[in-house]
């Protein structure tokens, strides 16, 4: 199936970060599937072959092409991993998340590995190190010893690796997998045997080390918790983009119950200043059972009694809150549709009576965002009518021309118009049911129902000519302001007229990059969430 929107989004972000050539490669790979070098060549006129494998080498270095290696009857293969060019639009918002989280240290770091893809400890924390240096002091103060630095980047590393925001790169023998445990079976510590260091011969006994036993985590334990000073540069790091993209969805959900647990704190009807107040408790039970939750989709989600989300909550807020608190905020977020209630059990404080054991409804809480973002799409489009029919057929499907005229209040007339125009923009669709083997059409009852899975793959195909256009247009203000951008490079002083240009150039530039970052957004709500 063609997809020119999705195709040309792909080239925009490749040729942003790498160029004509590298697209050119990338092109024929995204059009023709797996090929070898060879046939790459072919298909890429006026590029040498050294030009090419120099391609795939930087397209491997971030994950976007993946080589297949072959054997004596079947050559190696080159095909590109698309998932990698939608996380590369989500790499400001990497860096955005990661600098108010853990401080400008850490901020560098992931700034680098967006540049750079795979990198090798050291070399990570001298580049880090040297912007550090660069934002702090001139070139004449910047201090010999930089130790302080370099400390400060090395334990930021560490605390990135131990929250698995970043993990050791994939090589052409092991790909990495995100491990999946039962949630019935309890992640423990495992001991550590000795190793043995060498056999001798007629002997039957192994001399080992003597070595102090110790314990490792055995979930992902090869992937995120082992490092050596030794081996700096011989162990290369990438970012764990799938980390990423569930704490931005866990955002995403926080911010929902955040709208929605919203209410008015005015003490009469007479109040004219309106204000509201944001629950706080009922935030800081959605962040804390959410960061119980598996960051791959495989793992069950767990299910949480009220007393350990009671715990949970306690210990996040240091405060104490009651059970009862804790059960009546519950039961609000679960009118809310937030949560979802599963079975009934006997855990907890005796004397409480039969207990729930509850979870997020994290695909109905994403079908909502959704929705709304459709309904506002949908009402831009045809108006408070239009929205209104897409929200009804959303919520009851198949219903008769008659019937969604009478439920939406609606004139009929006006109700086939926007019916009509609404499908052939394929936000509807109509299904004939014959009454009688004969189809006749008198006999024919005609249901209208909302295909919401097509309305997501339209609004994101919208979304990739939205994206494109915008960064097409961001390229267009930078050629304008060329010549000033590089002469302020140079110096600092500009003469008024230029410096004009540079300003306007900063803010239409401002206004672009949040466009595009908002675009972003709406791309991994509809694709990447699920």
């Amino acid at each position: 199936m063609l997809q020119p929107n999705r195709d040309r989004f792909y080239r925009q972000v490749v040729r942003n970060s790498f160029g004509t050539v590298v697209t050119s490669v990338a092109e024929v790979l995204l059009a023709g599937g797996p090929q070898t070098v060879k046939a790459i060549t072919k298909a890429v006129p006026n590029v040498t072959g050294t030009q090419i494998r120099k391609s795939l080498l930087a397209l491997m270095q971030h994950n976007i092409v993946q080589l297949n290696l072959g054997d004596e009857s079947k050559p190696n293969t080159y095909h590109l991993h698309e998932e990698m060019i939608h996380y590369r639009i989500c790499h400001p918002d990497y860096i955005v998340h990661i600098s108010n989280k853990y401080g400008k240290e850490a901020k560098y770091m992931i700034t680098e590995f967006c540049k750079h893809g795979k990198l090798s400890r050291q070399k990570l924390v001298e580049n880090t190190t040297r912007h550090l240096l660069m934002e702090e002091y001139t070139i004449e103060e910047r201090p010999e010893d930089d130790s302080k630095h370099s400390d400060a980047v090395v334990q930021a590393f560490k605390k990135l690796v131990k929250e698995q925001y970043i993990r050791k790169a994939d090589t052409l023998t092991n790909k990495f997998e995100t491990v999946s445990v039962s949630s019935k079976k309890k992640v423990g510590m495992e001991e550590v045997k000795a190793i043995p260091t060498k056999k001798r011969k007629r002997k039957t006994t192994v001399e080992v080390e003597k070595q102090s036993v110790t314990y490792v985590k055995s979930w992902e334990q090869g992937m995120f918790q082992t490092y050596d000073d030794e081996d700096a540069d011989k162990i290369f790091w990438q970012l764990h983009d799938q980390k990423f993209m569930f704490e931005l969805r866990n955002h995403e959900l926080v911010d929902y119950v955040r709208r929605r647990t919203k209410f008015d704190t005015r003490r009469a009807k007479n109040d004219t200043k309106s204000s509201s107040k944001i629950d706080k408790t009922c935030l800081n039970i959605a962040e804390c059972m959410l960061s119980k939750y598996p960051i791959s989709g495989v793992k069950e989600q767990p299910k949480l009694y009220v007393n350990v989300i009671r715990e949970m909550v306690n210990q996040k807020r240091d405060v104490k809150l009651s059970f009862e608190e804790i059960l009546k905020k519950i039961k609000h977020l679960n009118t809310l549709s937030v949560f979802v209630k599963e079975k009934k059990g006997t855990a907890g404080v005796k004397g409480r009576g039969d207990l729930n054991a509850y979870l997020i409804d994290i695909d109905g809480i994403l079908t909502q965002i959704q929705l709304q973002h459709a309904c506002s799409v949908v009402e831009h489009e045809f108006g408070e009518w239009g929205a209104r029919i897409f929200r009804l057929l959303h919520n009851m499907k198949g219903l008769l021309f008659e019937q969604i005229a009478d439920m939406a209040t609606i004139p009929r007339k006006n109700a086939q118009e926007l019916l009509y125009k609404m499908m052939r923009k394929k936000y509807v669709r109509l299904q004939e049911v014959p009454r009688d083997s004969a189809r006749t059409p008198t006999k024919t009852m005609h249901f209208w129902t909302v295909p919401f899975q097509d309305v997501g793959k339209e609004l994101i195909d919208s979304f990739y000519f939205c994206w494109t256009n915008l960064n097409i247009r961001c390229g267009h203000e930078a050629l304008k302001a060329k010549s000033v951008l590089e002469k302020l490079a140079k110096q600092s002083y500009l003469p008024p007229g230029e410096k004009e240009i540079a300003s306007r150039w900063e803010k239409a530039n401002l206004k672009l990059r949040v466009s595009m970052s908002n675009v972003a957004r709406l791309i991994r709500l509809f694709r990447d969430y699920r």
